[in-house]
C-alpha cells in the first residue's frame, strides 16, 4: 500500500507528526474486516517503513511517543492467540508480545495447532523485515487433526 493509494484511509499520525500509520480496511467475509495498515515517514511517502501482511489486523494503535507504535492484533482467519507488536520507527525495529504463548506452551497445543508449530517470537528489538517474515509464518487456523 503506497500512502498515495491510502488516501480516504483512517490515519493515525505520530505525536511529533514526522510518522503516520495509514489504516485500509476491507471486508474478508460478511461483517468481517480487517484492519490492515502501513507506517510511513511523513517526509518520504513514497515507500512504507513497514507494511502489515494482508492477512493481519491491528484494531487497537498507539502512540507510546514520538517514534513508538504500540499495535494489538491477530491473524485471520481463525482463533490463534493475538499479539503485540511494537515497532520504533526511527530506528526500523520491532518486537512481539505473544498474548497467550505461555499458555499455549504450557497446553502443548492450541485448538488442533501444537505448540511446537508457533515458531517463537524474536526476542528483542528486530529488523522490520525479520517481523514480517515472522508473522507471514504465524498460523491463521487451527490445523484439522489428522
Amino acid at each position: 500500500m503506497s500512502e498515495k493509494n491510502a488516501e480516504s484511509a483512517d490515519r493515525l499520525a505520530s505525536p511529533g507528526g514526522e510518522y503516520v500509520w495509514v489504516v485500509s480496511a476491507y471486508e474478508v467475509r460478511m461483517s468481517h474486516w480487517i484492519e490492515a495498515g502501513a507506517l510511513f515517514h511523513v517526509d518520504r511517502p513514497g515507500a512504507p517503513i513497514f507494511s502489515a501482511p494482508d492477512s493481519w489486523s491491528f484494531e487497537t494503535r498507539t502512540w507510546r511517543s514520538d517514534t513508538l507504535l504500540e499495535l494489538e492484533g491477530r491473524k485471520y482467519p481463525g482463533a490463534m492467540p493475538g499479539l503485540r507488536l511494537t515497532i520504533d520507527a526511527r530506528r526500523e525495529l520491532g518486537s512481539i508480545a505473544l498474548d497467550d504463548l505461555a499458555a499455549l506452551h504450557a497446553r502443548g497445543s492450541y485448538g488442533w495447532v501444537r505448540a511446537h508449530d508457533v515458531q517463537p517470537a524474536p526476542e528483542g528489538m528486530q529488523p522490520l523485515r525479520e517481523i514480517s517474515r515472522w508473522l507471514d509464518a504465524y498460523p491463521s487456523e487451527r490445523a484439522q487433526p489428522l
